[in-house]
């Protein structure tokens, strides 16, 4: 496996990723060219997800943690690297299994309508560019709003934001990869049709935010990226439950004072 170097940090997309979409892609061919069965390309897709792009992800947040901070290119390096963990566990890792599942859903169907949706969608997706986003100043409604909008053509995700004060930028971002990794949990764990995401202030200033699926969470979730990022977020003031059968909640409690 090879190193993300400061150069291709920022200007191309690192090797191992590449490969990774390589093999995506190379699925989504056979599939179209009728050389390869749906549920096998979804397996392999989705052992692509949780192998190779979680590990990658975990390998460049240790680089990151690494990097000695003794000049501003050493900083940028280690900003780089948290982009790209970021990136790669959260988003990537969500194309992959979202694409997994659309298959999973057209072999069940058996349509030759279902399956041709799937590789448009694939194909869809094979075409954005393959980068972390650069985010600029923005309200937590338009933060929210980027964040959901490439997975509503996979599957159906509603966003009530009842926000209307503004909130500082860094709690903005927090929010928003937490939403991100919300969804990319749903669809890895859960096998979700559909998300509902809910926001509002309360009365001491702090945001609720409640994240519902109609998928199932595992009975003893393990610790890992995804809950180091809901502690980022909340202070470790969040929790997921099931409240029904085939119904998973996730709520998170964020302040947004930032601390002094």
């Amino acid at each position: 496996m090879s190193d993300i170097s400061e150069s291709n940090l920022s200007t191309h997309i690192p090797r191992d990723i590449q490969s990774s979409f390589e093999l995506l892609t190379k699925e989504i061919h056979l599939i179209s060219v009728g050389r390869q069965d749906p549920a096998i390309a979804a397996q392999n897709i989705r052992k692509e997800a949780a192998g190779g792009l979680r590990s990658l992800s975990h390998r460049y947040w240790k680089q990151a943690a690494e990097t000695s901070l003794t000049d501003f290119a050493a900083v940028e390096k280690s900003t780089h690297l948290k982009k790209w963990a970021h990136y790669t566990h959260g988003e990537l890792q969500s194309r992959f299994l979202a694409i997994a599942l659309l298959l999973d859903q057209a072999h069940k169907a058996r349509t030759e309508e279902a399956l041709q949706k799937v590789i448009e969608v694939a194909q869809e997706l094979l075409c954005q560019p393959i980068e972390p986003k650069t985010i600029h100043q923005q309200s937590l409604h338009e933060e929210l709003d980027l964040r959901v909008e490439l997975w509503n053509c996979l599957l159906p995700i509603g966003l009530v934001c009842e926000v209307h004060t503004d909130i500082p930028l860094p709690i903005v971002q927090t929010c928003g990869l937490a939403v991100e990794e919300a969804i990319n949990n749903a669809l890895k764990h859960g096998a979700t049709s559909g998300i509902e995401i809910s926001v509002r202030q309360l009365e001491d200033s702090s945001l609720e935010f409640v994240i519902t699926n109609d998928g199932d969470h595992p009975v003893e979730p393990i610790r890992g990226m995804g809950s180091a990022i809901y502690d980022l977020a909340t202070g470790g003031n969040w929790s997921l439950t099931t409240p029904a059968p085939h119904r998973t909640q996730l709520r998170l409690r964020v302040q947004t004072v930032l601390p002094s």
